[in-house]
């Protein structure tokens, strides 16, 4: 088990940290391919986490503190961060300047996501 939750903890974990990297570039510098890079990068997060939870083995939880159940709440996180990166896309591809917000939020919770990540790499959850 502990090789499963390795291999889905690292896969989005890199996933997320360049995103967050490509992502912050391209807002920064106003280059917007890049921040299209980013956010399609947190989309394939969230259907790599769409994967994880229809197919990962998370064993059985017998509480809410064992590493199984943060992956599987961190698997649902990466999916609102998809859906927020991907309504972000529609908004860049339609050229609308309001999505500012949205940019800000997905930004947000992609950094929080990426800390829980790294908490859980770094056994901080276990017991």
């Amino acid at each position: 088990m502990k090789t499963d939750i390795y291999l889905m903890a690292t896969l989005p974990q890199w996933t997320l940290f360049i995103g967050i990297i490509c992502f912050f570039w391209g807002i920064i510098e106003k280059k917007i391919k890049f921040s299209k890079i980013g956010n399609i990068l947190f989309v394939t997060t969230g259907l790599i986490s769409i994967a994880s939870l229809l197919f990962g083995d998370f064993g059985t939880i017998t509480s809410p503190t064992q590493t199984g159940a943060i992956m599987k709440v961190l698997c649902l996180g990466n999916m609102l961060l998809g859906a927020l990166a991907s309504l972000n896309l529609y908004f860049q591809f339609k050229k609308q300047k309001t999505n500012s917000w949205i940019a800000f939020f997905s930004f947000v919770i992609a950094i929080c996501i990426f800390m829980m990540y790294y908490n859980v790499l770094q056994g901080a959850f276990e017991k």
